[in-house]
């Protein structure tokens, strides 16, 4: 996502996600990594992330 406005923060784990709005709509977008040797692990890790956001964005 080079050269794009985004906010992209870091987590202790290596996990990320970024935010950013839409070119085309008037929206955010958000993009979720889950860091993790463990392809489950990482997933739950996103699926952890997309349920903190939701509760801290009121959604």
């Amino acid at each position: 996502m080079p050269g794009q406005d985004l906010l992209k923060f870091y987590l202790d784990d290596n996990s990320w996600f970024a935010v950013c709005p839409s070119g085309t709509e008037p929206k955010l977008k958000i993009y979720f990594v889950g860091a993790d040797s463990n392809e489950k692990l990482a997933q739950t890790k996103v699926e952890r992330i997309y349920q903190e956001l939701k509760i801290l964005l009121k959604i």
